[in-house]
């Protein structure tokens, strides 16, 4: 399944997330991670980063998250990876693959 989230700031949406569970292996994925051109910068991915991990965590428990990132998005790779995501070494399409562990 997938759900569809905007990610707003008062009544304006400044991104848009798409997150669900595998239906192959269950694994829980944030599929889609947007932030719009002119909001980016301004701490909005970060935020909705976070919103994103403590409703899944809230929806599904204490199991890992995936991701997958472009290797040339410098910016997302670093937000991602200041939140805790690490490189699985697995590549997807052009993309590579991150985790984020469970909390200890």
């Amino acid at each position: 399944f997938l759900e569809c989230y905007g990610i707003y700031d008062g009544d304006r949406m400044v991104g848009f997330a798409v997150c669900g569970a595998n239906p192959e292996d269950g694994t829980i994925w944030i599929a889609r991670h947007m932030v719009g051109a002119e909001f980016q910068g301004q701490g909005y991915g970060r935020a909705g980063l976070r919103g994103i991990v403590a409703h899944l965590r809230a929806e599904h428990g204490p199991v890992p998250i995936f991701l997958d990132v472009a290797p040339a998005n410098a910016r997302a790779t670093a937000l991602y990876e200041s939140e805790g995501f690490h490189d699985t070494g697995r590549v997807q399409g052009e993309s590579r693959v991150y985790r984020l562990d469970p909390p200890a």
